[in-house]
């Protein structure tokens, strides 16, 4: 099925569990999908608490910047684009050491300006997600929710038609099912990002993003929806 005029992120996250193989097999389940991105997540554990859960669980699956380089590589042999989130300073300036020609600014780090500095300074393509009113931004804003996953009465997605005509908007998707990324699609959101696992490792083993994540039969699903919904909105200007 051809995505044209859509961008579909395959959110991996660390739901690889930091093995490099299973990070491999996300890749390869997201092309299926018919994703155009597959997204990962980049952070020095030492950005945390000592003791704290999430330092714990950053310093378990953490990859090396030779491992992110072979993992691009391999997105890139598939045919599939690699997308990675930084959390600091040295976490982007890892991802440009091998190569990234993309990035995406995680909602906690939206104000982060050290961080921003640093990535309009390089100068590429940037997602970023936002959980309040979305910014006038030259980048691509993806509109999203602090809440995991996130209930009916909390998506708020008319904040995506309130912000159509300011640049190019998305959806990174933290609710369960279908129907808020068909509204979300019908109210201009043209970028969509979901979180997703694989159906057979152990969602103890995927750590906290496994809570909001589909599997990746889910996910084909989800993204051969988007597409069909694209066809039927049409051009606006019946033959």
């Amino acid at each position: 099925m051809d995505t044209s005029g859509l961008t579909l992120i395959a959110e991996a996250a660390t739901c690889h569990g930091g093995n490099l193989m299973l990070a491999k097999r996300m890749a390869l389940a997201a092309k299926e999908a018919l994703a155009t991105h597959v997204k990962y997540q980049h952070v020095d554990p030492d950005h945390f608490p000592a003791g704290s859960p999430a330092r714990e669980w950053y310093s378990r699956v953490q990859f090396t910047a030779g491992q992110l380089r072979e993992l691009k590589a391999y997105c890139e042999g598939l045919g599939i684009k690699f997308l990675c989130t930084p959390q600091t300073v040295q976490d982007f300036h890892d991802l440009v050491s091998i190569g990234i020609e993309e990035v995406k600014i995680s909602s906690d780090n939206a104000e982060n300006r050290e961080l921003i500095d640093a990535i309009e300074a390089w100068g590429g393509p940037t997602y970023v997600s936002s959980v309040g009113i979305p910014p006038i931004s030259t980048h691509t804003v993806l509109i999203c929710t602090p809440s995991y996953p996130c209930p009916p009465d909390k998506a708020d997605l008319l904040r995506i038609g309130w912000r159509w005509w300011m640049g190019p908007v998305g959806f990174s998707d933290h609710t369960i099912g279908h129907e808020a990324a068909l509204i979300a699609l019908g109210l201009g959101a043209r970028t969509f990002e979901k979180h997703f696992r694989l159906a057979d490792v152990n969602p103890f083993f995927c750590g906290p993003d496994a809570v909001v994540s589909c599997t990746e039969t889910e996910l084909q699903t989800y993204f051969q929806m988007l597409q069909r919904g694209l066809t039927m909105l049409g051009t606006g200007w019946p033959e």
